[in-house]
């Protein structure tokens, strides 16, 4: 993991979380294809359905494109 201009060893199952007060943060797109963005200026059902989407695509890898070929 890169922190400013230091590299840092970190085990897998260690999840690095953070968090902004700012209402629309722009992300580079390098950094937005590494992390998952979680939106939470949204209602209670739409995080939860962004939460539900984020876990079946890591467990259910196929119900997941069967949902997106769907929609």
């Amino acid at each position: 993991m890169k922190i400013g201009d230091k590299s840092i060893a970190y085990n897998k199952d260690f999840f690095f979380m953070m968090t902004t007060t700012l209402p629309n943060p722009h992300y580079s797109p390098e950094t937005s294809v590494k992390v998952t963005i979680l939106n939470f200026a949204i209602t209670p059902f739409g995080l939860e359905e962004q939460m539900l989407n984020q876990f079946v695509g890591q467990e259910l890898p196929e119900l997941q494109k069967k949902k997106d070929s769907i929609v």
